[in-house]
């Protein structure tokens, strides 16, 4: 900082540069000061009077010189010019006299202007500028009313008052500060930390000269301070944004290496979407050169054969952020050969809105005809199965009802758990003969009108003597007159397995319950029992093929773990939703919401 000051014996310092800074003062006490008295009109008056009557005693000196010199001669003309000159020299006098105090008039009326000039600057600066006495708490001895300003104070005396240590965040940094100033002389943009009346802090950079006296002591040190805090505050700021520059600089050529050596397919999307990036992974799968695809739509790999619902299930998610993923993606090589693919989208979002769309492509033709081939095994094994099941079920029913002669009661109960048990494989097989056809894709939806009322009724009917064994209650709440568009039969399978498992998961004396509301252009079902629950870390696995929950083997041993697979299909393929929600020990609440009138089905 620079400043350009008036020293106290009224001469102008000149401004100070470079690493040497001085800072001078010529303040009114407290640093304010009143207008200086102006030089009298009289005086001037008087001056210019006087002046004017010099100049003519002295005109009036030569003529009378001249007419007496004409006249006499001798001694008496020597006594009258002698005399003349005298008058003369001291009108010169009076004269030369006027003119020294006229000059230094001149010079005391420009230095009070120029001082007033100066202490209307140093008033009205932004800067702050103060002149304080060394020592560990130091005296201000002259201040501006823009530093006291700064640190809060209403006016100059009330700044004054302080001790220079009282504006000092820390006192230590002000030892250290005096320690460093006494030993260079002076100080250029040193930032301190500072205190504000009301407590805030605030960063000062401080530009500062010491005046010594005769013993090299301090005498006092004149400053010039200005509030730093924001232009710090930015500059953090700064550089914080170029070190997160620098990390995401890193990662992203990272990713780009990851991305590039990555065996899955990837690409990177605009929301529309666009392509913007195809990896080698990508470019290998489709046959398509990244070159051939930028700011084309992904689906130029399309192949027609992916059911519509996954189209419409992923576009409802993925522009409100949400992750997709989907193995049903059915895709057409550059080649035009099909293939089949895991997808995975993850939407990029910032602010709260979707930037980019990362998908993630893996074939997995040959584990779906893998899959294709061991569900066609389990159909034609469960089709074998199904003829001698008949047969035996039929054969039991024989026995049973004493047709070839009354049992005994012993006999009599062989056979009751010999239909038990051929029942449930009866339903396994049926279960495993639908899980086929849901996979070959071979399931046919037959939309009707369904008195919902009437369904649950059957069910209950069905299932009524079965929950009674384990005294076990069966409640129904639907409004009457209720109706949904849907595959009666498709619905009736989703209902009695949610039902079936319910029951044979709830112990004894608990409850079931059957409940559907209307809701909006849905109906919703729920199934909701007192049973044993889903442990908290194995939900995320409750819909998955041949899963059981652990902690209900060890009451209920029967189960294929096949029924919420099933179930769950069965939802997507009548374009509905499936949630529940389950606390161990407690109870277990699924809910099926179906649409009133379901879009067509693929």
């Amino acid at each position: 900082m620079e400043a350009a000051m008036l020293c106290r014996t009224g001469q102008i310092a000149t401004h100070c540069a470079g690493r040497t800074p001085c800072v001078c003062f010529h303040l009114m006490p407290h640093g304010t000061g009143k207008n200086p008295k102006k030089t009298s009109a009289p005086l001037e008056r008087l001056s210019f009077a006087v002046l004017m009557l010099n100049l003519s005693i002295f005109a009036i000196a030569i003529l009378i010189s001249i007419i007496y010199l004409q006249q006499r001669s001798g001694e008496e003309a020597l006594f009258i010019t002698t005399n003349i000159l005298i008058v003369i020299l001291g009108s010169i006098g009076v004269w030369l006299l006027h003119y020294t105090l006229s000059s230094q008039q001149q010079l005391k009326r420009a230095l009070e202007k120029s001082e007033e000039e100066y202490r209307t600057l140093v008033s009205n600066i932004n800067l702050g500028i103060y002149r304080n006495t060394g020592g560990p708490k130091g005296k201000f001895l002259q201040a501006n009313p823009a530093i006291a300003k700064m640190c809060g104070y209403d006016s100059v005396e009330e700044f004054m008052k302080l001790a220079v240590s009282d504006i000092y965040q820390d006192p230590a940094q002000r030892a250290k500060y005096i320690e460093k100033i006494a030993k260079q002389g002076f100080v250029k943009d040193e930032i301190l930390k500072l205190r504000r009346k009301d407590g805030t802090t605030f960063l000062g950079s401080v530009t500062a000269k010491v005046k010594y006296d005769g013993k090299g002591d301090i005498l006092w040190i004149d400053s010039a301070m200005e509030d730093v805090t924001k232009q710090k505050e930015l500059e953090e700021k700064l550089r914080e944004a170029k070190r997160h520059l620098e990390v995401e600089a890193l990662n992203t050529k990272k990713f780009l290496q990851a991305v590039e050596n990555s065996s899955v397919a990837t690409i990177i999307t605009t929301p529309e979407p666009s392509i913007v990036y195809a990896n080698p992974a990508w470019e290998h799968l489709t046959g398509h050169t990244e070159a051939e695809v930028l700011g084309k739509n992904p689906n130029i790999s399309k192949s027609g054969d992916t059911p519509r619902r996954v189209y419409e299930e992923m576009w409802g998610k993925i522009p409100s952020g949400k992750e997709f993923h989907t193995d049903e993606i059915v895709n057409r090589r550059k080649d035009g050969i099909e293939y089949a693919a895991d997808l995975r989208v993850y939407p990029i979002t910032e602010h709260g809105k979707v930037q980019f769309l990362v998908g993630l492509q893996t074939d997995i033709t040959a584990q779906k005809r893998a899959e294709r081939a061991k569900s066609e095994f389990v159909s034609l094994a469960s089709h074998q199965l199904r003829t001698p099941l008949t047969n035996l079920r039929w054969a039991f029913e024989v026995l049973e009802h004493g047709k070839i002669g009354k049992l005994p009661d012993e006999m009599q109960k062989i056979v009751e758990r010999a239909q038990s048990f051929i029942t449930q494989m009866n339903q396994t097989v049926s279960t495993l003969l639908n899980i086929s056809r849901i996979e070959a894709g071979k399931i046919q939806v037959r939309d009707e009108k369904v008195p919902i009322g009437q369904l649950l009724e059957d069910i209950q009917e069905e299932y009524q003597s079965a929950l009674a064994v384990k005294k076990q209650s069966f409640t129904i709440n639907c409004p009457k007159e209720l109706s949904l568009m849907t595959d009666e039969s498709l619905l009736y399978e989703i209902l009695t397995n949610l039902v079936s498992n319910a029951g044979k998961y709830t112990p004894e004396r608990g409850s079931v319950t059957l409940e559907v509301k209307q809701e909006g252009d849905a109906v919703s079902i729920r199934v909701s029992d007192t049973g044993y629950g889903i442990p908290a870390d194995q939900q995320k696995q409750i819909f998955s093929k041949f899963f059981r929950g652990g902690n209900v083997i060890k009451h209920e041993t029967s189960g294929t773990g096949l029924g919420l697979y099933l179930v769950y299909n069965l939802v997507r393929i009548l374009s509905g939703s499936i949630s529940f929600s389950s606390e161990e020990n407690k109870g277990t609440t699924f809910t099926v919401s179906l649409p009133s009138t379901p879009p067509p089905h693929s």
